[in-house]
């Protein structure tokens, strides 16, 4: 006996692959417009995860022996910093947790530039000092907020978490039995078929990558509006009033001051289990420690305590446990968004999938643009040019205020020569022009061509 189906059982399946086909047109076009704006973030974090690597091949004074073992408190590096530059005020010191990298100061000079002392930890011996205008920090605002970009430039970074999530939970829904393909590659059907297997396989390897930089670029974006838009409170307690707990004014002339190394060891007294990092000798008149608990997944500043200059009496202490949700989460931020909570390990694993997580950003818009001229369909080229001169345009815009800030750190006087290490320029000239390079071809790659019909007509 024959079976009959129902009109609407017939077109269930067209229905299904309709809806999957919506999905994978979301997915493409997110990749045309957003692809090289989302390149250029990606591209610029890769690079942020190893800067102080980066900064530690290209600077000698950085480079220490690891094989000798010493551990060297703030008080030991401050007290070399200020015998050897006198005349310089010390405002933050700072130790290395990896082997082989000197600690350092940064110390204020008379000519008001601030400048980065590294200490050999072994000797206490002052190697040399740099300007602030580094690897790191090029990358650092570069990644952060495109160098300020008018005031904008946060929330155009962060707002490109939402494309990059689109991006991840598009191929969820059209990409069928999609966790079964983790080793499907296929080499026989083409160059074309290539890339778009690799693209593939790229991305089903990344996805828990790209859900961490996605969901902690959210954050970021959640968190800017909030400031900007809401309370302004960048932290629970601070010595800052834009905190939800300021703490009292506090103005101590220098002279009221304690030695260094008596506040140290103050702080020390107070919280023993605190393994202190960093020491700042005027946090808004305080004196400010922050440190190393037994506290996962938290940056130092989790961590702080703030005391009296004058007498050393402590004002407030806080642990990562102390917080609530909200602000532990904040403190998570950003370990989990630029792998540094591992160690070298995490930091190598975070760059190499942010090389493929800019790759994806690029390769996806390409074949999908590839697939329109194949079929004729090139209407849509001006919004994806709009998209691709605009980051060319950030780009140039990013080039002129970093050469900018590096006249700046310059001290007054001193010739037409930005005070930067010659590894920095080189390193900054060289992204700068690969990125070009990416935006031009990129450019040059979307353009619409005449299909073969159509020149034939012609």
């Amino acid at each position: 006996m024959a079976t009959s189906v129902s009109p609407a059982a017939r077109k269930a399946p067209a229905r299904k692959a309709s809806g999957r086909r919506r999905w994978f047109e979301w997915h493409s076009w997110v990749g045309v417009v957003a692809g090289l704006l989302l390149f250029i973030i990606c591209w610029s974090g890769t690079f942020a995860t190893l800067s102080r690597e980066l900064d530690w091949l290209t600077t000698p004074a950085m480079r220490v022996s690891a094989s000798e073992t010493a551990s060297p408190t703030v008080v030991d590096i401050h007290d070399a910093v200020a015998k050897a530059m006198p005349e310089a005020t010390i405002a933050y010191v700072w130790l290395s947790d990896q082997p082989g990298f000197a600690p350092l100061a940064y110390a204020k000079m008379p000519d008001h530039t601030l400048r980065q002392v590294y200490v050999d930890p072994v000797s206490l011996r002052v190697t040399g000092s740099t300007s602030a205008v580094n690897v790191q920090r090029f990358f650092r605002d570069l990644h952060m907020d495109f160098f300020g970009l008018l005031g904008w430039g946060k929330f155009a970074v962060c707002i490109f978490a939402i494309p990059l999530l689109i991006s991840a939970v598009t191929p969820l829904v059209f990409y069928k039995r999609w966790w079964r393909r983790f080793f499907d590659l296929r080499t026989d059907k083409g160059a074309k078929a290539l890339w778009s297997s690799l693209h593939k396989l790229a991305g089903l390897w990344s996805l828990w990558f790209v859900a961490a930089i996605g969901i902690t670029g959210a954050w970021y974006l959640f968190e800017e509006t909030r400031i900007e838009a809401l309370d302004g409170k960048f932290a629970w307690v601070d010595s800052y009033p834009l905190a939800v707990h300021p703490l009292p004014p506090l103005h101590r002339a220098e002279s009221e001051m304690l030695p260094f190394g008596e506040l140290v060891a103050a702080a020390r007294r107070y919280a023993p289990e605190l393994e202190i990092t960093g020491a700042s000798t005027d946090r808004n008149g305080y004196f400010y420690v922050e440190g190393k608990t037994d506290a996962l997944l938290v940056r130092d500043r989790a961590n702080k305590m703030y005391l009296d200059p004058a007498n050393a009496r402590l004002v407030y202490y806080q642990t990562a446990d102390d917080l609530s949700a909200y602000w532990r989460w904040s403190d998570m931020a950003d370990p989990v968004h630029f792998g540094t909570w591992g160690g070298m390990t995490t930091k190598i694993v975070w760059f190499l999938f942010g090389l493929a997580l800019s790759g994806l950003s690029l390769t996806g818009g390409w074949l999908h643009v590839q697939r329109m001229q194949r079929q004729g369909a090139g209407s849509r080229w001006s919004g994806a040019a709009l998209a691709a001169a605009t980051g060319i345009a950030i780009t140039l815009f990013c080039l002129v205020v970093a050469v900018l800030r590096a006249f700046q750190a310059s001290p007054a006087g001193t010739g037409y020569w930005p005070d930067v290490t010659p590894g920095t320029a080189v390193i900054a000239l060289l992204w700068f022009a690969s990125t070009l390079a990416v935006g031009i071809t990129w450019l040059v790659c979307l353009r619409p061509r005449r299909s073969p019909s159509a020149r034939a007509v012609r």
